[in-house]
């Protein structure tokens, strides 16, 4: 028996599911609350901040129950506040409409309801009850998935999925024309108003054109007589923020039909259908409808507002087509397809149907009815509801099983060559559910994550390209203390809106990279003063937020009895595990080091207040209350491998000790559990060299945990739920490896 000892370099490979004797060098078999770095290791993930908890216009807290299906979107731009929205779906009582939906919008740094406020309709007007003659009447499907809201520009579209647009009954004015053969039969002296339909071939209408005298010159009009196009108020509506906390829903200024008839001019595909997506590119705003593309004719660029001026779906003049008329083009395929979803790249449009891919590009020169083509590119299985997103300059894609979601990233070539799709969820096949509903990219951090409205997790894939290469890709999912309605990403930071078991909903802030705001045990002499002076510590916590009440403290039991902020969640239960740490200032405003910054205390919820043992009356502006959560990081068995890296499973395999290597790190537990099932305790500091007023977080420090065990007798998790920092890198394992008397070759 030959004592042997290996490395792995690194954990930032992320989860997978292949068998344990498979599984490459670097991956677990579960990560919650982990965040993979190519620099930092394996880190527990940020704390999240609370920044509110949302109430209604009267300030009274909203319940959730009130809010129940409905679809969660978010409002982000640069220089405002971030606000999160939902769409509030209908009711129905049968086939009976009973209740509108509403748009309620809120400000996540306030936490304020935000006014909302709808146009009126140009709809036929005189509805009765629940409708009410404005844009809310556009909100009529009692289904969540229907609705979608998408941010161009500086105001955000509301699309109802369900909603037919329906061709005008308003017709086009005029007088009947008089027809004439060409231009040059015209009338030398006409009346005003005349109007007159210049035919030019006789054997078909398609070069037929309307022309009406204005006193002065003849001018191109449509056709008297028809449709002057179509409802606005059955196409996709606008959210204008209008002011601070301040939204209008209205119609979007859609032109109508100046030119033309229905042979020269049709109607716009989309009219008489529903439609599935907007998007804005390239100037032009653009809708999926079936198996359609429709894109808006340019828009002016000057305009501050994309979608405040007029958007025409109809061409100038029915006598030329010129580079800015729109684009109307259909995806023809041999196979049954619907178009739901768009991303741009380089070279054109990505369309994705239900069951095939198309690009929209212009072989030569800019988009344009003349240059504009559709190709097919693939034929993959895409989910109708959730979003497609880019990272970077690729594109990625879901698609589901009854049971599990995929999935799949694209990357174009081009459009002389197919794309390149891969399926990324491939090794976790098993690992995301099909209750998906939200994706969200971050191209900052390379990462892209996935939630459910009925589950407390984020999944995420995450991916780090260096020198054109995937230094990086990780798959691993954080848990939060309620469920998950919404998320975003902003620059470094992660937002996300959460429905809490006391049916508060609440908004969160976690800083995906080094954030002041959150580094309140910053200036806190570092145990390891050669390698840092300071440590910027969290709290890895999550509903963290500064106590602004005063403390009481009780002599006879010992307690302190702290009294929540407005409105902040008390939950109960054994799955929260309240906190309360002392930062190093009140809220950061003093530069003065703390001697108590960093001591954490395990509180009990008593009402509305936390209560904690000892008297922190004196410490009274330094409390921090929040919730611990737990960081889990499950290890595959350990084997031996050879030169190849192939595991020797038929080996008889003792492990005398790991070694765990460890950057930035508090108190670790070592769990392992099987035949013989204890929890091994390792704290980062040793009482004996333990400085005072310092935080129990080293920069660099080594576990050993000494073990003697079959590798295949136990199970290994790393555990961590303190309000401090924890960051695996590497990890050696010593142990006695017996071939059983065969010689490997």
């Amino acid at each position: 028996m030959a004592a042997v000892t290996q490395s792995i370099p690194s954990y930032i490979a992320g989860v997978s599911q292949e068998p344990d004797v498979n599984m490459r060098p670097g991956y677990l078999t579960e990560i919650k609350n982990g965040y993979p770095d190519s620099t930092f290791g394996l880190q527990k993930r940020p704390g999240g901040k609370l920044e509110n908890i949302i109430v209604d216009t009267s300030s009274a807290v909203v319940n959730a129950s009130t809010l129940s299906g409905a679809y969660w979107f978010s409002i982000i731009k640069d220089n405002q506040p971030a606000y999160f929205g939902c769409v509030v779906p209908a009711a129905y009582s049968g086939t009976t409409l009973t209740t509108l939906g509403a748009v309620r919008i809120w400000n996540s740094t306030t936490g304020v309801e935000c006014s909302v406020t709808y146009e009126a309709s140009s709809g036929p007007g005189s509805l009765v009850s629940p409708n009410t003659n404005t844009t809310r009447d556009y909100l009529t499907s009692a289904n969540a998935d229907d609705y979608k809201i998408i941010t161009i520009d500086k105001t955000s579209t509301l699309l109802n999925r369900t909603t037919v647009v329906t061709a005008s009954t308003t017709n086009t004015p005029g007088t009947t024309p008089t027809s004439y053969s060409n231009f040059a039969n015209l009338p030398t002296s006409p009346s005003v108003n005349d109007i007159a339909q210049i035919k030019n071939s006789e054997n078909t209408e398609k070069d037929d054109y309307y022309l009406k005298w204005d006193g002065t010159s003849w001018v191109e009009v449509a056709k008297p007589g028809i449709s002057d196009g179509f409802n606005n108020w059955t196409a996709p509506h606008s959210i204008s923020n209008t002011a601070e906390n301040t939204f209008v829903v209205k119609e979007a200024n859609y032109k109508d039909r100046l030119a033309g008839d229905d042979n020269t001019m049709p109607q716009p595909s989309f009219v008489g259908t529903t439609i599935q997506d907007v998007f804005f590119y390239f100037n032009r705003v653009g809708f999926l409808s079936q198996d359609n593309v429709i894109l808006s004719a340019s828009l002016r660029p000057e305009y501050t507002n994309a979608l405040a001026q007029d958007i025409n779906f109809y061409s100038k003049s029915a006598q030329i087509s010129i580079a800015s008329d729109p684009i109307d083009l259909n995806a023809a395929s041999v196979r049954a397809v619907s178009l739901y979803s768009v991303q741009p790249s380089r070279a054109g449009l990505v369309l994705f149907g239900n069951g095939e891919q198309f690009f929209l590009y212009a072989e030569q020169g800019t988009l344009s009815p003349l240059t504009a083509e559709v190709k097919s590119v693939s034929t993959y299985e895409v989910d109708s509801i959730i979003p497609v997103v880019e990272l970077g300059d690729e594109i990625y894609f879901t698609s589901k099983t009854p049971r599990y979601t995929r999935v799949f990233r694209m990357m174009n070539r081009g459009t002389e060559e197919t794309p390149v799709v891969e399926e990324v969820s491939k090794i976790v096949q098993e690992y995301v559910p099909s209750s998906i509903n939200n994706v969200r990219s971050n191209t900052q951090n390379q990462l892209i994550g996935l939630s459910s409205k009925d589950e407390n997790y984020v999944w995420f894939y995450r991916q780090f390209l260096q020198n054109g290469e995937r230094a990086l890709q990780s798959w691993f999912r954080w848990y939060f203390l309620g469920k998950v309605l919404t998320f975003n990403f902003f620059t470094d930071n992660m937002y996300a809106v959460i429905e809490l078991t006391d049916n508060k909903i609440a908004i969160i802030r976690m800083s995906l990279n080094k954030d002041p705001d959150g580094d309140l045990l910053t200036s806190v002499v570092n145990p390891n003063p050669t390698i840092h002076p300071v440590v910027g510590v969290g709290p890895n916590i999550d509903l963290w937020t500064n106590s602004t009440s005063t403390p009481t403290y009780d002599i006879p039991s010992n307690k302190t009895t702290i009294p929540l902020p407005t409105n902040y969640p008390a939950l109960t239960g054994d799955t929260y595990k309240p906190i309360v740490i002392l930062s190093e200032s009140a809220s950061g405003s003093s530069s003065t080091v703390s001697t108590q910054a960093g001591t954490y205390f395990n509180a009990t919820v008593d009402g509305t207040n936390f209560k904690v043992d000892g008297d922190l009356t004196s410490v009274a502006n330094k409390i921090v209350v929040g919730y611990k959560y737990d960081m889990e990081l499950k290890l595959p068995t350990t084997y031996f491998r050879n030169q190849n890296g192939i595991s020797d499973f038929t080996a008889s395999l003792v492990i005398s000790r790991y070694k765990f290597s460890f950057a930035s790190t508090g108190l670790v537990t070592f769990k392992i559990s099987g035949y013989s099932s204890y929890d091994a305790n390792y704290a980062v500091v040793n009482p004996q060299f333990y400085p005072a007023n310092s935080l129990p977080v080293y920069d660099e420090v080594t576990f050993d945990l000494p073990l003697h065990m079959r590798n295949e007798f136990f199970d290994l998790t790393i555990f961590s739920d303190t309000p401090f920092p924890s960051s695996l890198m590497r990890m050696d394992w010593e142990g006695n490896y017996n071939p059983r008397y065969f010689r490997r070759t």
